[in-house]
């Protein structure tokens, strides 16, 4: 079986219009038409800026991105990965 090259990269933390901390990062799921890697956008609101500081959000945006990073080079694009993993 192939791989994919590696994928590693630094993401992206930034300040939403509410005040929220907000990572954002990509993950590369297999499209099961074609068996090509597609790039994905994935982000989310983990903390309020009264209540947590930017090296904060930093920290959880690098434990993501070890995961996203470390596992497969391209993950199947079906219901079997849930954003969470």
């Amino acid at each position: 079986m192939a791989r994919g090259r590696t994928r590693n990269q630094k993401g992206t933390v930034t300040l939403t219009k509410n005040g929220g901390w907000e990572i954002s990062y990509y993950v590369y799921l297999t499209d099961p038409v074609t068996q090509k890697p597609k790039r994905h956008h994935r982000s989310r609101v983990v903390g309020h800026k009264s209540s947590m500081r930017k090296i904060d959000a930093e920290q959880i945006l690098r434990q993501e991105l070890e995961l996203a990073n470390a596992g497969p080079r391209s993950r199947p694009a079906d219901d079997t990965i849930t954003f969470g993993e």
